[in-house]
């Protein structure tokens, strides 16, 4: 049985929350008035509501599993984009050409899927007096209960389409599950950081897989943790300090930022040239600045057969322990490009202080 709510009233219901969200289920259906930006101005159309669903993304998906993809969107500069199918004939039984306009919101207390629905004249579908308003509704209610997830082409053609970068996180974390047992293993020490952490020095090293997406290919290479350091930046300080800014930036789950220098010739007596992508990280519990290495050909020279690896790592090493912390450019030119807010805030504290210096100085010498 399907249970209809018919609400038109600006009176906002109040929320509830949705417990114990399955797959394939939905809540509540909820049939309101809804305002729809077109290209020719605005319409008040109505529109369907599924509450209390896995995602809002699921009649978007039937759709495209059933009928290809989205022929336009609209309000995509919003944050809740309509994909719209235009004369599709719904029913096999009904030559009549429909148009659906699909969307949802996830919510921290409710997810819904809905739909709005109109004919070749523009006439609303899912009016009152509309003789496939029950129809259409029992339609996608089916729908979303024989919903088959194992078909996913959906979802990477609508996030390459709406926003790249999400789908690279998404594609990331899956392929950061499947491999975590793996590298876990890897990681696996049970040496800890003696503190304090000192300045040009690390405590131990250690390796993990790095992984990176390309497209939809998943590409894991070896990084090397110099642990327990004063800084996570070591590594990105003394690339810069020796050759300068760096020459690429890729970012890590879509927002952090890793520097990379590429065919740099690190040895006199080698003419192998050398890409260093350098990363780090500072948390509560511990703190270490890392690399990658490549040759010409993008071959991972981290991995336990390459025959640079043991020098490569000796090299970084003595690169942070003759570090000079007098150089300060590195700092400036990596705030100011990527967090410029913040560098701001680093110059307005470093001047304080620097006042305050020189107030003590002159307490003194009276």
């Amino acid at each position: 049985m399907i249970v209809i709510l018919f609400f038109t009233s600006p009176l906002v219901m109040k929320a509830f929350d949705c417990a114990d969200i399955k797959k394939n289920e939905h809540g509540s259906i909820v049939h309101r008035k809804y305002k729809f930006k077109t290209e020719s101005g605005k319409l008040i159309k109505n529109q369907v509501k599924y509450k209390c669903v896995y995602t809002s993304l699921y009649i978007q998906k039937i759709m495209f599993d059933n009928y290809g993809k989205w022929d336009k969107v609209v309000d995509k500069t919003t944050n809740n984009e309509k994909l719209v199918w235009n004369n599709i004939q719904l029913f096999s039984d009904d030559t009549t050409k429909i148009s659906i306009v699909a969307f949802g919101e996830e919510k921290v207390n409710m997810n819904y899927t809905s739909f709005m629905a109109y004919d070749n004249n523009n006439n609303d579908l899912l009016s009152d007096d509309s003789p496939y308003k029950s129809k259409l509704i029992e339609f996608f209610s089916k729908s979303i209960i024989k919903d088959d997830s194992r078909k996913n082409d959906f979802y990477k053609t609508y996030w390459l389409s709406m926003n790249p970068e999400n789908w690279e996180r998404i594609v990331y974390e899956k392929s950061k599950e499947r491999y975590k047992d793996s590298i876990y293993k890897m990681n696996k020490t049970s040496k800890k950081c003696i503190k304090p952490n000192k300045k040009n020095d690390f405590q131990f090293i250690t390796e993990e897989k790095f992984i990176s997406v390309v497209e939809e290919d998943t590409v894991m290479s070896n990084q090397i943790n110099f642990e327990c350091v004063h800084t996570a930046f070591y590594t990105s300080k003394v690339m810069f300090d020796k050759f300068g800014k760096w020459d690429k930036v890729v970012y890590k789950n879509s927002n952090k930022p890793i520097l990379i220098w590429t065919k740099k010739r690190l040895f006199d007596d080698i003419n192998e040239l050398f890409t260093i992508a350098t990363d780090g990280l500072e948390s509560a519990d511990k703190t270490y600045t890392s690399f990658l290495a490549f040759d010409s050909s993008l071959n991972d020279l981290l991995e336990s057969k390459s025959k640079y690896k043991k020098q490569l790592i000796a090299y970084m090493s003595e690169l942070i322990k003759n570090n000079n912390p007098n150089k300060r450019e590195f700092y400036e030119s990596f705030w100011s490009t990527f967090y410029p807010e913040r560098w701001a805030e680093i110059k307005l504290y470093q001047k304080r202080k620097k006042r305050f210096r020189n107030s003590d100085i002159r307490k003194k010498d009276n």
